[in-house]
């Protein structure tokens, strides 16, 4: 039997849910393209892999990257998207730090990650913060596809 394709009734939602704590959770829309780890080292920016090999990413987007004047020791996460087509177009989308000046901040929450990304980076329009929203699960899953 093959299948048919059907338009959902409602838009789909995709997101990921972190908890913050007890009852809270932060919640960020995911993108389709490649997970990427951005991080400046020695004055150089790289752009990896979530297997540290690197992106193909194009001189426009390392030059965006540079611009925004990134700490040695930053190491960001996020998605990479690129279109191929005659211009092709590239998006970063920024998620959190994981490092800052060569400081491991996994011990903070997901959402004070985030407040410091928002320190680091002034989207543009190549690079982009994903919106974080902390809410009750319920609520977030009701504002998100309806009752």
């Amino acid at each position: 039997m093959k299948m048919r394709f059907r338009f959902p009734d409602r838009p789909l939602h995709i997101f990921s849910l972190t908890m913050v704590k007890d009852g809270e959770w932060m919640s960020q829309t995911k993108y389709d393209g490649h997970f990427a780890i951005v991080s400046k080292e020695d004055d150089k920016i790289s752009v990896m892999s979530r297997h540290a090999k690197p992106l193909s990413v194009s001189q426009n987007l390392l030059d965006a990257l540079e611009a925004q004047n990134l700490p040695n020791g930053a190491c960001l996460h996020g998605e990479w998207t690129s279109r191929r087509e005659a211009n092709k177009v590239e998006s970063l989308y920024l998620f959190s730090v994981v490092y800052h000046n060569f400081e491991w901040l996994g011990q903070l929450t997901e959402g004070q990650r985030w407040e410091r990304l928002l320190e680091l980076i002034k989207p543009d329009d190549k690079i982009f913060i994903v919106d974080s929203h902390i809410t009750g699960y319920a609520d977030h899953y009701r504002s998100t596809i309806g009752d």
